[in-house]
């Protein structure tokens, strides 16, 4: 009896440098928890995922382009972690970018039957229940040849006209493609089998949209789509930029490993709970995809747009906003005072401030102050500490010493959390209590006209 097949999904973008490989390398990691999982990549120009997992690859790993070139050869992925394996572009011991006869190889429509066969050779050596495809990002026939043979295929691009430009030139190769005869066919037949829908994953969004507006922007986008493509006219997810996650991708291949708390971690988790096709007792082996086994647990991670950093960052400015809000409101009510009684403006201030409507207005003004810059103030304490998480996990799993800067650096996240959480857990809540205070001798003086005794 032949194994099962396996799910087969490509990642694919329309230009390089939009963090596909980092989703698709961490996608892969979060099934090997619950699958037999197979990464293998075919971006033969830049192999970003060989560059990635080189370290951990031995020295006499073949790459695809040696097994493509050569049939016959024995396939042997390489265990890069409990129940994942790779398959680089290039073999390790021949890392030169592909050039001349090869780029030509590789822009041959035959490319589709030899990577079918290759996939079905993969197969029968090994049971793999995932097949993780990361392709090229750009144009190219290995591209199209992934995506008809995959059961999804997840399209990354960025929210801005050069890479959406590159996606909809990558819909129009795919829809080309999908055209041309085979060799020897009847012109008209389709040289693609019916390959899986087309997702997309809009990575790296800047904190400036809200969930509906991006979404209703794209969906009308996508609703002019015309051609035979098999599109998911819903953008499948929307990534938002988490700068410490990107700028340490290199320093060690699976971030999510070491960030399972930060919000493009749990937008995998939600991408492999909704592409692949296992049952839910096997995704509850995984503690983080048991935590949203519900749709509204999935909804609210599917609707989150803004990184920790971003929304302390968003805070803090509130704070500053509706503090100089404040400090204005003041300035005019003794402004005002003195306008009113130029000999004794005291007096014409006193009398002002007992409005009951300025009083309400400055005390809510003031409250809203307060209330952000509590916020703002445990968003940076929270955000701290996880970098701080983040860079000691880095140091454990590279297991190298490092140097005095490793050493201040992580000092300095810890003094900066520490006091960040000294601020809250303590002068805030003595802040708490004189706010008390002072609001009850406020409203003593409001109806009474004088101070309490």
């Amino acid at each position: 009896m032949p194994p099962p097949k396996p799910a087969i999904l490509s990642f694919v973008s329309g230009k390089g440098g939009v963090g596909k490989t980092l989703l698709s390398s961490n996608f892969a990691w979060v099934c090997s928890h619950f699958a037999r999982t197979l990464i293998i990549d075919l971006d033969f120009q830049n192999q970003g995922c060989t560059g990635l997992f080189l370290s951990l690859l031995p020295h006499e790993t073949h790459g695809v382009l040696h097994y493509l070139r050569g049939p016959d050869v024995e396939v042997k992925p390489a265990e890069i972690a409990k129940q994942l394996w790779f398959l680089p572009a290039s073999s390790v011991n021949d890392l030169a970018p592909t050039t001349g006869n090869a780029v030509d190889f590789l822009h041959n429509v035959e490319i589709l039957e030899l990577l079918r066969a290759f996939l079905a050779r993969i197969c029968a050596l090994e049971r793999y229940d995932v097949i993780v495809l990361d392709c090229h990002g750009g144009l190219d026939y290995s591209s199209v040849a992934a995506y008809s043979l995959s059961d999804h295929t997840i399209l990354v691009g960025e929210a801005n006209t050069v890479a959406f430009n590159g996606t909809l030139e990558l819909l129009s190769f795919y829809d080309l493609s999908s055209r041309r005869p085979e060799p020897g066919s009847p012109s008209g037949d389709s040289s693609l089998a019916p390959p899986g829908p087309i997702h997309f994953v809009i990575n790296r969004l800047a904190p400036k949209f809200t969930y509906d507006d991006i979404q209703r922007v794209y969906d009308g986008l996508l609703a002019g789509y015309q051609g035979p493509l098999n599109l998911d006219r819903h953008v499948l997810s929307f990534v938002p930029d988490e700068s410490f996650v990107a700028e340490s991708f290199g320093d060690y291949a699976f971030l999510i490993q070491l960030a399972p708390w930060s919000v493009t971690a749990k937008k995998i988790y939600v991408l492999v709970l909704t592409l692949l096709p296992f049952d839910r007792a096997r995704f509850a082996v995984f503690k983080p995809l048991r935590s949203l086994k519900s749709p509204k647990a999935r909804r609210k991670i599917q609707r989150r747009l803004i990184s920790s950093e971003s929304a302390s960052v968003k805070m803090v400015m509130y704070a500053y906003g509706w503090s100089t809000v404040l400090v204005f409101l003041l300035v005019i009510a003794e402004l005002v005072g003195i306008a009113i009684a130029p000999g004794d403006p005291s007096r014409a201030f006193d009398a002002f401030l007992r409005s009951s409507l300025i009083v309400t207005f400055l005390a809510a003004a003031g409250i809203l102050c307060l209330v952000y810059l509590v916020r703002a103030q445990i968003g940076v304490m929270r955000y701290y500490r996880e970098v701080l998480k983040f860079r000691k996990a880095l140091v454990r799993v590279k297991a190298v010493r490092g140097g005095p800067w490793q050493f201040f650096s992580l000092m300095r996240l810890r003094v900066m959390w520490l006091c960040c959480a000294m601020v809250v857990y303590g002068i805030y809540s003595i802040g708490a209590i004189y706010l008390l205070i002072g609001m009850y001798f406020g409203t003593y003086y409001l109806f009474e006209g004088k101070w309490p005794s």
